[in-house]
């Protein structure tokens, strides 16, 4: 093969399943908990590793540093939440579980930022455990 030439791109067979890339299921309990016990360390540390992975498995979107000062503006909150409703929609799903509406929960102090963390993990954990993605790197 010349430099000039390309190499040919060799088409799927139809049905073949699309692998996606997928982060790590956590318990919700644990990430709770743990959010808790720490005064609020670990959600820090969550919301790092939790854009990384988002931004990871869809390939665009901030990354974990960003996700996690956007965070500290209460921005990153909402930005979470309408990642991963659009992971959903991205896999073919027309009313995805979760929006950046689920957002709002951040708005209440304390009780709403650990209901809100629950429901984006929980939904995290239900799109990382279906089938078509490839194992969570640790």
């Amino acid at each position: 093969m010349t430099s000039a030439e390309t190499p040919r791109a060799v088409p799927e067979p139809a049905g073949t399943p699309v692998l996606r890339v997928h982060g790590k299921p956590r318990q919700v309990w644990v990430v709770v908990l743990l959010s808790l016990v720490t005064f609020g360390v670990y959600h820090l540390i969550w919301l790092y590793k939790t854009f990384a992975e988002v931004r990871r498995a869809r390939g665009v979107g901030v990354g974990g540093v960003v996700g996690l000062l956007l965070s500290l503006l209460i921005v990153g909150e909402f930005l979470l939440a309408a990642y991963v409703g659009r992971m959903y929609r991205e896999d073919g799903w027309d009313d995805p579980p979760i929006s950046g509406w689920t957002g709002l929960w951040a708005i209440f102090p304390y009780v709403g930022g650990i209901v809100l963390m629950g429901i984006v993990q929980s939904n995290l954990n239900r799109f990382w455990d279906m089938p078509g993605g490839t194992p969570a790197q640790a």
